[in-house]
């Protein structure tokens, strides 16, 4: 189980489709009547037991492993230089790789990142990397709290892993709001 969030925070489209409601319900009873339920976490651990009503014998934290591929690069300055130019980001940047569903945070990321001196603001690029749809472009432009944060916006839209890869070893600074 990787988390609750459409049962706990449904987005308002989960809210509204009838279908995926039915599909996602099935998949809770699932988990209610299985022998052991295998949480990537302990958070996930304890919205399974805490609000599944499940037994906490029967949910084991066995975490989330990862891809030896996303591994430190060791890139040179000027390999960082140019793989982020050749994606046209031209100043350090802050990367944040992920949907844009509200329990993302990155709201209030771009609402932190606003909150920093002017001087501050100019000094970096906001990269993000993830499957886009035309209006996500719009709204995270939207939420950007000034000028200068919504010229600083990079929207990529999905990247190969291996692309990925190179920006996580590129950015000086990655975030999981």
């Amino acid at each position: 189980c990787h988390d609750l969030i459409p049962l706990v925070d449904p987005s308002p489209a989960f809210k509204y489709d009838r279908i995926t409601r039915l599909w996602y319900r099935d998949r809770i009873e699932a988990l209610r009547r299985s022998d052991l339920i295998l949480a990537n976490s302990d958070y996930s651990r304890g919205e399974v037991t805490d609000i599944l009503g499940v037994e906490s014998d029967r949910v084991v934290t066995i975490g989330a492993g990862h891809d030896p591929d996303f591994r430190c690069k060791g890139l040179s300055d000027s390999q960082r230089a140019r793989f982020a130019e050749s994606l046209g980001i031209t100043k350090p940047f802050i990367m944040f790789a992920g949907s844009l569903e509200p329990s993302k945070n990155v709201a209030n990321f771009l609402k932190a990142l606003g909150g920093l001196p002017a001087s501050l603001q100019e000094q970096f690029q906001i990269v993000v990397a993830g499957k886009r749809e035309p209006e996500d472009i719009r709204t995270l432009s939207t939420l950007a709290p000034n000028q200068t944060l919504r010229s600083a916006l990079r929207v990529l839209g999905h990247v190969s892993d291996e692309v990925l890869i190179d920006l996580y070893n590129s950015c000086p600074a990655f975030v999981f709001p």
